[in-house]
């Protein structure tokens, strides 16, 4: 339905979803010889909520989740239901932004959403979000609002990917998290952090807007290997998807 196809994902049926910038969700069936198109429809409430999609998800129940620009929507293959989330001014446990980013499920089961306004773990249970934000005035908060990319790493360690550096989740102090933050201070080529990948020697690859970058998570002091178009690269520009 569109030519710019943002995030690729296989079911476990073995179809093929696409999620595109423009043309909503496709799905290419398993057999390989025909294309479904779910677009956004205004007047009916059970098809997606926005035609531009960032992130796409299997959960270990076959739920598709589906990162749109105007929220997040769960959607069950074999009965064709979906669920929206949307922020709500007035509820502090919904979603803290529509535009989300990406997905991700952590090895002990924590669905985390990034979205243009906050990490947000979701309790899929109770459908209840707790939203981690920037704040001025606790430096061990995040570091930006607009979230990325998220990985968790080897070690059980999270890593968040913002516009504003490299963010690693760490324990809780009190009732807050605390998140340690690596910048173009530390080394980093560029603070705009789009994609986040592991090597088999646990060392992290980021993408940036200024090339990629090797960073080893385990060395005492922040240690980051740099390369751009000078090292081969196409472009020293990376984006989302």
């Amino acid at each position: 339905s569109h030519n710019t196809v943002r995030t690729i994902i296989e079911d476990d049926q073995g179809n093929i979803w696409m999620g595109t910038d423009g043309g909503g969700l496709n799905q290419l069936n398993k057999n390989r010889n025909r294309i479904t198109v779910m677009e956004h429809q205004p007047d009916q409430a059970a098809s997606i909520s926005s035609n531009t999609i960032r992130d796409l998800y299997q959960d270990q129940f076959g739920t598709i989740w589906i990162a749109t620009w105007d929220g997040l929507d769960e959607f069950f293959p074999f009965s064709n239901q979906i669920n929206h989330y949307k922020k709500n001014p007035e509820d502090k446990t919904s979603l803290s932004d529509n535009r989300v980013r990406t997905i991700y499920e952590d090895r002990k089961g924590n669905f985390w959403i990034g979205t243009y306004g906050g990490l947000n773990l979701l309790d899929r249970d109770k459908k209840k979000f707790t939203c981690f934000r920037k704040d001025e005035s606790n430096s061990s908060s995040i570091s930006n609002d607009r979230i990325l990319s998220i990985h968790e790493d080897k070690k059980g360690r999270l890593w968040i990917g913002t516009f504003k550096g490299l963010n690693q989740m760490g324990g809780i102090n009190g009732e807050t998290r605390i998140f340690v933050h690596y910048t173009t201070q530390d080394g980093l080529p560029n603070d705009v952090i789009y994609g986040i990948l592991e090597d088999d020697e646990g060392y992290l690859w980021l993408s940036t807007n200024q090339g990629i970058s090797r960073f080893n998570p385990d060395a005492k002091q922040p240690a980051f290997q740099n390369y751009n178009v000078d090292d081969g690269l196409q472009s020293n520009e990376f984006n989302g998807g």
